[in-house]
């Protein structure tokens, strides 16, 4: 079942890249974990998991901006 699942979740991220490009879609996922860090840290207090997924956030952003990607990118 899990492999069916990552299929279609491939899919559906193809589709988003091809439709908005591969660093609009890592923006958004940036975007994706500055949000539930904020949203981890006002609801559970939990600055341990909140600045992991503010890290991750940042990670993802820098592949966004990085070389390999803008060469992708249209």
């Amino acid at each position: 079942m899990r492999a069916r699942s990552n299929l279609v979740m491939s899919d559906d991220l193809e589709r988003l890249i091809d439709a908005h490009g591969l660093a609009a879609v890592l923006y958004a996922l940036s975007n994706i974990c500055a949000e539930k860090a904020t949203h981890i840290s006002a609801s559970y207090s939990d600055e341990t998991l909140a600045r992991m997924w503010r890290g991750a956030g940042v990670r993802v952003a820098n592949c966004a901006e990085s070389r390999a990607v803008a060469l992708v990118t249209p």
